[in-house]
């Protein structure tokens, strides 16, 4: 028997009128071995056949979704993060993963999407650092179009500067 855990809904809001995808349905299967990431995308004909996401020779878990473009989950202590773009007006594809942090990270969160907008915002997740669990966040750069590398620490009061969140987020 195969396992399927840890299903994320991408529903792209954001297209009108809708194309022949409704939505990708993501999840994690152990169905070739090791936990895997999977996708099926549903249509008014029904669900495609699983196609595979990532195919590593460890276990990927904790898969979450944003509800519109984006997933992160945790590999081998790094979180890692991908999304669906058009460029341009051209075709929709996902970007490769691209790693957050690593070194004993784990659980990943990215902040939900309201209906009827895109991008990015937040990404959270744990790390533990000298046998210390802290909860870390990253904020997407715009203009960098990617997470700011400086995950910051928010076990801790963050110092002025040190992180661009406004008083209101700030832990």
């Amino acid at each position: 028997d195969h396992h399927y855990t840890n299903p994320c809904i991408l529903k792209l809001d954001w297209i009108y009128p809708p194309g022949e995808t409704s939505f990708y349905l993501f999840y994690i299967s152990d169905q070739d071995g090791d936990f895997d990431i999977y996708y099926r995308t549903y249509s008014t004909n029904g669900f495609s056949e699983p196609v595979a996401f990532t195919s590593t020779n460890s276990d990927e878990k904790n898969l979450r979704s944003n509800g519109a473009t984006g997933l992160t989950w945790e590999y081998d202590g790094k979180i890692l993060y991908s999304s669906i773009r058009n460029d341009g007006g051209g075709p929709y594809y996902f970007t490769d993963a691209v790693v957050v942090d690593s070194g004993n990270c784990k659980k990943p969160v990215l902040e939900a999407i309201p209906n009827g907008t895109i991008g990015e915002k937040y990404l959270a997740w744990e790390k533990e650092i000298n046998d210390s669990s802290r909860v870390m966040l990253s904020q997407w750069d715009y203009a960098g179009d990617g997470w700011l590398r400086s995950g910051c620490d928010h076990s801790q009061r963050p110092r002025p500067g040190q992180y661009p969140l406004d008083n209101d987020h700030r832990l």
